[in-house]
C-alpha cells in the first residue's frame, strides 16, 4: 500500500475513533445536568426562549426515541417542559395554566423538593409559548424532548391542543399528564403515557342534566322542558352534545330537545345562530363554548333581548374576566359545570386555596389555576411515590395513582384510558357578582336560583 494513502487512512479512523468516543461521553454526562443552560428559570423566559422553534420538528428527532427512557434526573434537579398557549387565542387561560403550574413547583420546592432514591431533588419548570397553534405545539412538545432533555411532561391546555401533541409522550415513552384536554376521544387512541385529571365533557353535561331534573322534582321546572341546544364543533363539543342528548332520550317525559346546532370555535359573530334559539321557544338554553366564544355569545344573547329558564355555557360563566367584560347583571343566573370550586369542603381543597391565595396578593384561584395545580402536584407525588426518575416507573406508578385531592369527589385517579372520572360540581352567578357551589346538594353552599332572574 501506498505509505501515504496509508499514513492518511490511519488519520481517519483515529478522527472517527475520537469523534465516536467524544458522543458516548456527552451522551453519558448530558441528561438533565448537561441541559441546564436550556432551561428557563421561569414561564416568563420560558416564553421568550420558544419564539425560535415555532415551527418544524427538530432535526434528528427520530433518532432520539431512546433518548426519553432511562432513570433520568442526572443532576441535582428534576426538569418538567410544558408548551401553553401563552400568546394567541387560548392566552389569557394558557397564563393560568402557568400559573398553577408555577404555584405547584413553588409548594413543592419549598418542602425541599421531590425525594428520589432518598435525595432531595428541587424541580425545574420549562415553559414553552405554542402561540395556541397545534403543529407548534407538537415540535415544542419535541423540542423539550429531545434538545432540552426534561425528565417528565406537563400537557397544554385546550383539546385542541392536547388532542394533538400527547403524541409526543407515547412516541418518546414520557409520562404527560395534563389538566387541558377534556374529551374522551383524546384518551381513546391507547397512548399509556398519557394521562388527565379533566373528567370527560359527557360527565359535564350529565351532572347539569341531574340538577334540572332535581329542579323538576322540587316544582321549580316543567316537565317535560324543550332544550336549544348549542355546541362547539371540536370533541369537547361533541361530548357535551353526546351527554344531553343521551339524558334526554333516556327521560323524554322530562326534557325535549327542540335544536340542536353546532358552531366553529372561535367565531365572530352568533347573532344568526341565537335567532333560530329564539324561534325554536325553548326553556332551557344549554351551550358548551370555551371562554371567549362564551363572552362574545352572551354578550349577544342578551343584545338580542333572550330569556330562559335556564341557561348555562357548559364549564364557563362564573370566571372573573367575564363578569368584568359582561358585567355581573348579564351574567347573573348562568350555571357552570365545572371540574372544581374554591367552596369544596375537602381539606386538599382548602390548603391549596390559602396556599394559592397568599401567594398571590389575595386572588382566589379558578378551576383552571387549580386543575392545573393538581395535574402538576399528581406527577410530582407520582415520581416521589415511584422513589425513582425512571419513566417507566413513573409510569406504572401513575397508572395505579389512587390519594386523596382537592377534585370533587376528594381523589384524583385514573381509569384504563387515562383519564380520571370524577363527578363535577355547579356553580351559579349570583346578582351580586359572586359565584355560589349549588350542585351537588350534599356539599352546596346555596340554592339554586332556577328559574334565572330575567
Amino acid at each position: 500500500m501506498n505509505p501515504k494513502r496509508a499514513s492518511h487512512s490511519a488519520s481517519v479512523l483515529i478522527l472517527v475513533f475520537v469523534l465516536l468516543l467524544a458522543a458516548c461521553g456527552g451522551g453519558a454526562s448530558g441528561g438533565v445536568g448537561g441541559n441546564q443552560g436550556n432551561q428557563t428559570g421561569g414561564a416568563g423566559a420560558g416564553t421568550g426562549a420558544s419564539q425560535g422553534v415555532a415551527s418544524g420538528t427538530p432535526a434528528g428527532a427520530g433518532n432520539n426515541q431512546g433518548a426519553a427512557t432511562g432513570s433520568g434526573c442526572a443532576g441535582d434537579q428534576i426538569v418538567i417542559g410544558a408548551s401553553l398557549p401563552l400568546t394567541g387565542k387560548e392566552a389569557r387561560v394558557g397564563g393560568f395554566y402557568r400559573d398553577g403550574y408555577e404555584t405547584a413547583v413553588k409548594f413543592w420546592n419549598e418542602k425541599g423538593g421531590i425525594t428520589v432514591n432518598g435525595q432531595k431533588k428541587q424541580i425545574k419548570l420549562n415553559v414553552l409559548d405554542n402561540t395556541t397553534n397545534p403543529t407548534t405545539s407538537v415540535s415544542q412538545y419535541e423540542r423539550l424532548v429531545t434538545q432540552d432533555k426534561v425528565d417528565f411532561l406537563l400537557g397544554s391546555y385546550s383539546t385542541l391542543l392536547v388532542s394533538a401533541d400527547n403524541v409526543v409522550a407515547q412516541r418518546y415513552k414520557i409520562p404527560y399528564v395534563n389538566a387541558g384536554g377534556a374529551a374522551s376521544a383524546i384518551y381513546s387512541r391507547g397512548n399509556k403515557y398519557l394521562f388527565g385529571v379533566l373528567s370527560s365533557v359527557v360527565n359535564l353535561a350529565t351532572t347539569e342534566m341531574d340538577l334540572l331534573k332535581a329542579q323538576q322534582d322540587a316544582g321549580k321546572l316543567k316537565k317535560p322542558a324543550n332544550i336549544a341546544l348549542i355546541w362547539e364543533n371540536t370533541d369537547h363539543g361533541k361530548d357535551f352534545q353526546q351527554g344531553v342528548q343521551a339524558y334526554a332520550k333516556k327521560h323524554p317525559d322530562r326534557f325535549k330537545v327542540v335544536i340542536d346546532e353546532t358552531f366553529e370555535l372561535g367565531g365572530q359573530d352568533y347573532s344568526s345562530l341565537l335567532r333560530k334559539v329564539k324561534g325554536s321557544k325553548a326553556d332551557l338554553f344549554l351551550a358548551d363554548a370555551h371562554l371567549e366564544d362564551f363572552i362574545l355569545m352572551h354578550r349577544q344573547y342578551t343584545e338580542q333581548g333572550l330569556n330562559h329558564q335556564v341557561v348555562t355555557y357548559g364549564a364557563r360563566g362564573s370566571e372573573k374576566d367575564a363578569k368584568e367584560q359582561l358585567g355581573n347583571k348579564a351574567v347573573a343566573g348562568v350555571l357552570s359545570a365545572t371540574w372544581w370550586s374554591p367552596e369544596l369542603p375537602y381539606p386538599q381543597a382548602k390548603e391549596f386555596v390559602e396556599y394559592y391565595s397568599k401567594n398571590h396578593n389575595g386572588e382566589m384561584p379558578a378551576w383552571y389555576q387549580a386543575l392545573s395545580f393538581e395535574a402538576a402536584n399528581t406527577l410530582f407525588n407520582s415520581i416521589q411515590k415511584a422513589g425513582s426518575c425512571d419513566k417507566e416507573k413513573v409510569r406504572d406508578t401513575l397508572a395505579k395513582y389512587n390519594e386523596p385531592s382537592l377534585l370533587p369527589g376528594n381523589k384524583t385517579y385514573f381509569t384504563e384510558t387515562g383519564q380520571i372520572n370524577n363527578p363535577f360540581v355547579v356553580v351559579q352567578n349570583t346578582t351580586k357578582g359572586e359565584s355560589v357551589l349549588v350542585w351537588p346538594k350534599d356539599i352546596a353552599s346555596a340554592e339554586p336560583m332556577i328559574p334565572m332572574p330575567k
